[in-house]
Parts: structure tokens; sequence; C-alpha cells
């Protein structure tokens, strides 16, 4: 047991703690790293332009919202689990498997972003068409996951102000 013998009831965590310590980090990410490296290619100001995240900071958020599906996975419902099958498809996917199942999809993605038919595609442009997707992918579960967090009342009070206001508690003792 060395190491656990000092551990209070001060330094445990609970799970509820868990998933709003990881959706704050996701929102965190967001706010501060996307805004500052979005790089506009197929330019013009329509709303036809597409953006390319740094590939490591698109990736990070794309397993963020992953790894927040499979923390709150033993809550699904109903209502997300069709939806989260849709999303992790392609959340999930390497290059490899893209390319592989997804290649019309690959050849007219690639024309859209460079306007031309491929040749050949690139690793790397493989992995950039990816993330976007992803990052398509992530923003829509990230939603459903949010509103599973409603439906199931599983942050009640915490985030979604129902509840008692913690000002209500205190005036309770």
């Amino acid at each position: 047991m060395a190491g656990n013998e000092f551990i209070t009831n001060k330094d445990k965590i609970d799970f509820k703690d868990i998933v709003l310590q990881h959706l704050r980090r996701i929102l965190e990410h967001t706010k501060n790293e996307f805004r500052q490296k979005k790089k506009l290619i197929q330019g013009g100001g329509s709303q036809n332009d597409i953006i390319i995240l740094d590939e490591n900071e698109g990736k990070v958020y794309v397993q963020m919202i992953e790894q927040f599906s499979f923390i709150l996975k033993p809550y699904f419902d109903s209502n997300i689990a069709d939806k989260y099958k849709e999303h992790i498809k392609i959340i999930s996917l390497n290059e490899f498997e893209y390319a592989d199942k997804y290649e019309d999809d690959l050849k007219k993605n690639y024309e859209l972003i460079y306007g031309e038919a491929p040749n050949k595609i690139s690793y790397k442009d493989i992995r950039n068409i990816l993330i976007i997707k992803q990052l398509k992918e992530a923003k829509l579960l990230f939603i459903e996951l949010n509103m599973l967090l409603k439906r199931v009342d599983y942050l009640k009070g915490l985030v979604y102000g129902e509840g008692e206001a913690e000002g209500e508690k205190d005036d309770k003792k």
C-alpha cells in the first residue's frame, strides 16, 4: 500500500469532479488555442471557407471529446446511443482506415480544398482532411454529450443552474 496510507477524504475526488474537470479542460482548449492558430484555405470571406487548425490542436480536441464520451458512456440513454455510433465511427478512424473505407469522400474533399482532382493524395493531405472531418464529428458529439448531461440531470445544480444556488445552501446551515 505504499503511497496510499496518507489519502484523506479531502484528497479523494468523485466522479462528478472528474467529469467537470474534463469538461473544463475541453472548454479551455477551445477558448485559448483554436482562436489564435486558424489558417484559412480557399479564402474570400464566404461561408464556404475551410478552416484548418494546427494538426496537433485539432487532434487533441478530437481526442478530448472522444475521452469525454468514454467517461460518460455508462450514462448513455437511448437518445444518444445511435448518435454516438454515427459520430464515433469517424472520430475513431486513423488515416489508413479513412483512405481505405472512404476513398470517394477523401477525393471529393481533396478537390474541394485544392480545387483540382487528385492524382495521388499524400499522407499529410489525408491526415489534414481526416482531422477536418473528425473535428466536425467531435463538435457534434460534444453537443450531444452536453445534452445527455442535461437529460440525465447528471450535473444538476453544478453546471446548468438547477437546484439550489450556492448562497441558498449556506443560508440553510
